[in-house]
């Protein structure tokens, strides 16, 4: 390995921690046009990469959060259970599309929740509110979904869990963030 490719994989890293650190996403985003794009590596190999690499540093930031209590354990169980299961299904539906239709869809995705979450203001959950049973139940859903949608395009899940937590269950986007990246 030449010190250039080094060099850009030791600052790539440290671009994913920075945005999985400050919005608890944004780590396969971030790593997965630095593998393929800049250091040239194929795109399956990439899309194997990213998620270990945005693992690794999801995993330290996530219990780093739940040490200085920014995790809510109920609402990630509410996201991580159905969407283990989700993820499971859909690494098997992506090799049925081809990679330009999984590449729209995920640009669709990214797109439809970056709306979302700007499209409800400034606005933000107050601390301590709850959500109802009916929240929770859709909450269960949305973990599944996001599952299957991030194993079926190949992407880590932070872009959509992050919103879901302060959309559906109703979690300050602070503790959102802690919750996600766990």
């Amino acid at each position: 390995m030449d010190w250039v490719s080094l060099s850009v994989e030791i600052l790539g890293g440290a671009l994913v921690g920075v945005s999985l650190g400050l919005i608890g996403a944004g780590g396969a985003i971030v790593s997965i046009p630095i593998f393929h794009l800049v250091l040239s590596h194929p795109m399956p190999v990439a899309k194997v990469e990213a998620p270990v690499v945005t693992g690794v540093i999801a995993a330290f930031s996530g219990l780093r959060a739940w040490s200085a209590g920014l995790v809510d354990l109920r609402r990630f169980a509410a996201f991580a259970l159905p969407g283990l299961a989700g993820a499971w299904a859909g690494g098997p539906l992506g090799r049925l599309f081809p990679p330009f239709a999984l590449s729209m869809l995920f640009a669709f995705v990214a797109l439809v929740a970056a709306w979302r979450i700007v499209a409800r203001g400034a606005s933000e959950p107050a601390e301590g509110a709850q959500p109802s049973r009916r929240d929770m139940t859709i909450a269960v859903f949305a973990g599944f979904f996001v599952g299957l949608l991030t194993s079926l395009i190949g992407v880590g899940g932070g872009f959509l869990i992050l919103p879901a937590l302060v959309l559906v269950t109703k979690l300050p986007v602070r503790r959102a963030t802690g919750t996600s990246l766990l």
